[in-house]
């Protein structure tokens, strides 16, 4: 229990950080090359490390700032200066705004993806964009027939494979 005035209370609460960073601690794994400490426990779909508080799920390298570092202000991400998305050392992170985040991905090459989601590359001429969004034209064109064969023409439904 936590008595014995001011001091009691400093020794109680510092026993509580040293439970908690070791906990935290026992999810990761170092990774000796790098220097990361990968997440071994829960991930997003993303690759994300995730973890949970008793509430709701809590992105690992937030919970690593913050143990770490401190809080983190309203509106800051934590960024990787390692990109790699498990890594919870808190030497590999730094905070940033969203704008941050994004420029930092476009300056490592990581913002554009070079192919859309069915396979087809992003070239000039199968590519349009629209208020800032990239559409792959030739999926485009596949939607537009496969919407022509069944709403369209509604007597001559075809089965249109995806090219």
């Amino acid at each position: 229990s936590c008595s014995g005035g001011r001091r009691g209370m400093l020794e109680c609460l510092m026993a509580y950080i040293n439970e908690t960073v070791d906990a935290f601690l026992d999810c990761t794994e170092p990774e000796p090359n790098s220097g990361c400490w990968l997440w071994i426990r829960g991930r997003m779909g993303t690759g994300y490390g995730e973890t949970w508080d008793g509430q709701k799920v809590l992105r690992a390298n937030r919970v690593a700032w913050q143990l770490f570092r401190g809080p983190i202000p309203p509106g800051m991400c934590v960024l990787h200066r390692c990109d790699v998305r498990s890594c919870v050392n808190p030497a590999h992170l730094f905070l940033g705004t969203i704008k941050d985040n994004a420029l930092d991905a476009s300056r490592k090459g990581r913002l554009l993806r070079k192919i859309c989601k069915h396979g087809h590359p992003f070239t000039e001429t199968s590519t349009k964009v629209y208020r800032g969004v990239r559409f792959c034209l030739i999926c485009r064109r596949h939607r537009s027939l496969e919407w022509y064969y069944r709403v369209g023409r509604p007597r001559k439904l075809k089965q249109i494979p995806h090219p």
